[in-house]
């Protein structure tokens, strides 16, 4: 790929991250970063119960996210048990205050799409949601 393409595709990836506030400490307005957020929802929604689940998925350095873990189960978002079936690995799980936050990250995500989209057709929409199809479909990371 040539430079001007390689520097379209990362003025991209700049507008997105601003666009969508990625970079602000705080992932939309709860004590969670981004990370933390997105750790909450794969072990809610996907039913990811191990830091090595969590790994492959995200790509993540085990002593970073050990790290994260430790502090989400410091701050009450999360419970570590041993796996029965397993005693060397620890199963993991949303507390009441990890379910209540992630339902708020819910929420507001859903409001901040709504919201990025407000001025669009439905045409557009669905070219824009097209684009992104396209993308997850054609861009291999590995």
């Amino acid at each position: 790929m040539d430079a001007d393409k390689i520097n379209e595709v990362r003025e991209f990836n700049r507008f997105y991250t601003r666009t969508l506030q990625l970079t602000n400490k705080y992932h939309l307005g709860t004590g969670l970063t981004v990370l933390e957020s997105r750790l909450l929802l794969e072990i809610y929604e996907n039913k990811l119960q191990t830091a090595n689940e969590l790994v492959a998925l995200l790509d993540i350095d085990k002593g970073y996210l050990s790290r994260v873990l430790k502090s989400l189960v410091k701050r009450g978002y999360i419970e570590q048990t041993i796996d029965n079936a397993d005693k060397r690995s620890k199963l993991l799980t949303l507390t009441v205050l990890g379910h209540n936050t992630l339902n708020t990250i819910n929420k507001r995500a859903d409001q901040q799409v709504d919201q990025l989209f407000k001025g669009l057709s439905d045409q557009e929409i669905n070219q824009v949601i097209s684009a992104m199809d396209f993308i997850q479909n054609k861009v291999n990371l590995d």
